[in-house]
């Protein structure tokens, strides 16, 4: 049964709203979950996982929420690799905002950096055309499920 670490944040809950809708498909795929709403750096070293998914909202000018920008910023100093593990990444976002789904470019490069292995491109949700997320993201999960071999 793989083991998926989610890393999950938002700024008004729709993110997390997701993050509940992806954890009970995985579930239900069998897949074990461990999801994480405020992780650390020490999240990576410290949980057994076959992949990663982060799944984020994106506030002011392409910014991580709180949570998730304290973890990118631990994570640019102690460098916890992930080498070849899969990583996927879920973004929410405003298209009408210059930096729209900065958030997924900001983790992309943060989990390539680590050495995880990128198996697709990023999922940009935009809020202006789709109210609800759960569809293109949850096409989006089983691409991205095929492609890591989950």
């Amino acid at each position: 049964m793989p083991k998926i670490l989610i890393l999950n944040d938002s700024v008004y809950g729709s993110a997390f709203d997701l993050g509940d809708r992806i954890t009970e498909v995985l579930a239900d795929k069998g897949h074990s979950i461990t999801r994480e709403k405020a992780p650390t750096d020490d999240t990576l070293r410290q949980s057994e996982f076959d992949a990663v998914l982060a799944i984020t909202s994106t506030t002011g000018s392409g910014d991580l929420p709180e949570n998730l920008t304290q973890f990118w910023l631990q994570c640019q100093e102690t460098f916890p690799v992930i080498t070849g593990k899969p990583y996927g990444v879920i973004a929410l976002g405003d298209s009408s905002y210059p930096e729209f789904c900065g958030s997924a470019d900001k983790l992309d490069t943060l989990f390539q950096e680590l050495a995880g292995t990128r198996v697709s491109e990023p999922c940009r949700i935009d809020a202006l055309e789709t109210p609800d997320p759960s569809e293109p993201a949850l096409e989006w999960l089983q691409e991205w499920l095929a492609l890591s071999g989950l």
